[in-house]
């Protein structure tokens, strides 16, 4: 681990690192004033892209051998991917690049299009936002890779995600950078990245980050957007719990949480939704369901949503994500049989969101599988707002139905919210509870 990968001479310490951002330092010392402590990823790309610009670092990280220096560098447009906090982006200004920025994550895209939108108050170029255009790796999904460019990723939790971004960028991207924290950084993105690259790097770690650099692409990046066959979305046949249907094809995008797989805490909530059928009536008090409007609060490859409508025969069926990639996946699956599925994007754990305003009060019946992690952080906070957030969309009288660990205790935060709860299914991971909005 090194203290700072530029030479001391040229950046002595973090208020000339700084300094070196020009007109983007104070936007950073606006949002982050602490800037670079706690920021490790954002710093290691500035200190990277700072040194290979000036000719200071080799495009592993290091400090050129005499037979390299003075070798020039190429000034390339800049992609930035899934920065969470729009750290990322910022830093990459250094090197005065054309920046694209693209997120997955809507959450991510509304705080670094803030981020953008400040850097462009203080002066610099405006960065080309990908924004809520659909998932980069589907049809109609945006073309955010410039031909030559370098690209700068944020480790992906899952491998199938950088997959699928060198699969996009194939023809195009000159070098590929994914930067995280090394704890997050295995084997598996070297090898992702020696398919597509003919050289990888691995630079020095800093501040327990790490960058792997893919270079020297096959074919060249002159070669344009590569014409092999998609390798997503991915599909595999899986089978419906509701009884009487016909096995299902799940496809899944490479950023889709779980891929194809069914999450054994679905599984567990769609078998406890069987076993209380009787129960999932609408809010106004007929008993005939199909008159329900339904909604699957993070809704990720679909395969909840198609069991509802096995089930329920809805009037309505709602599909919300904060993920593109997770509502592309759930167009593919159901994209036979389901025409009046509505699949929105949207983020459920904001406290307003102007998707979900326009449906508040509009469910009959909402089901939810929460997450207790945002990226590789264990957390809690998004599954309590979007309990609360699922109140707001029920209608009085409306039902929830949530399924969690059972070592998290949601149950809870559910009757802070709704006042009461039932449960309705456990076994040796998982509870089952409901609850009814009151009037």
């Amino acid at each position: 681990m090194v203290q700072s990968l530029l030479p001391a001479a040229a950046v002595p310490d973090h208020t000339a690192l700084r300094a070196r951002l020009g007109p983007a330092a104070e936007v950073v010392a606006g949002l982050w004033p602490d800037w670079p402590a706690g920021h490790g990823t954002s710093r290691l790309v500035c200190e990277y892209l700072l040194g290979r610009s000036r000719g200071w670092l080799d495009i592993s990280g290091r400090p050129p051998k005499p037979e390299q220096a003075g070798s020039p560098w190429t000034a390339r447009p800049v992609v930035v991917i899934d920065d969470a906090d729009g750290a990322m982006l910022a830093a990459a200004t250094v090197t005065g690049a054309e920046i694209t920025a693209y997120w997955d994550d809507l959450r991510g895209e509304r705080r670094g299009s803030a981020v953008a939108g400040l850097l462009t108050e203080a002066g610099l170029p405006q960065p080309h936002i990908a924004a809520e255009l659909g998932h980069v790796g589907a049809p109609g999904g945006p073309e955010i890779f410039p031909p030559g460019c370098r690209v700068v990723l944020a480790a992906p939790k899952a491998t199938a995600a950088l997959r699928e971004y060198l699969q996009a960028a194939a023809g195009l991207a000159e070098e590929f950078i994914v930067v995280g924290r090394e704890k997050h950084m295995s084997t598996a993105i070297n090898e992702e990245l020696a398919e597509v690259f003919d050289r990888v790097d691995v630079s020095p770690g800093l501040a327990k980050c790490r960058l792997i650099i893919g270079s020297h692409p096959r074919g060249g990046s002159s070669a344009g957007p590569a014409e092999a066959a998609p390798v997503f979305p991915r599909s595999d046949i899986r089978p419906l719990r509701v009884p009487g249907a016909a096995p299902l094809e799940v496809a899944a995008y490479g950023a889709c949480y779980g891929g194809t797989q069914i999450d054994h805490g679905t599984d567990v909530l769609v078998t406890s939704l069987i076993d209380h059928r009787a129960k999932l009536t609408p809010a106004a008090g007929s008993p005939d369901s199909a008159g329900l409007t339904v909604a699957d609060l993070g809704c990720g490859n679909g395969w909840l949503l198609a069991n509802l409508q096995g089930l329920l025969n809805p009037a309505t069926s709602i599909g919300i994500d904060v993920s593109k990639a997770a509502l592309a996946s759930a167009t593919a699956t159901l994209s036979t049989g389901n025409p009046d599925v509505q699949l929105v994007l949207a983020d459920a754990s904001a406290e307003t969101d102007p998707a979900l305003d326009a449906l508040a009060g509009s469910c009959d019946l909402i089901v939810l599988n929460p997450p207790f992690h945002t990226g590789h952080t264990i957390e809690t906070g998004t599954a309590h707002a979007m309990i609360r957030t699922a109140h707001r969309m029920l209608k009085p009288g409306g039902r929830l139905v949530c399924v969690y660990n059972s070592h998290l205790g949601y149950r809870g935060a559910v009757e802070r919210t709704f006042g009461a709860s039932r449960q309705w299914a456990r076994d040796r991971k998982f509870t089952v509870v409901t609850a009814v909005r009151g009037a």
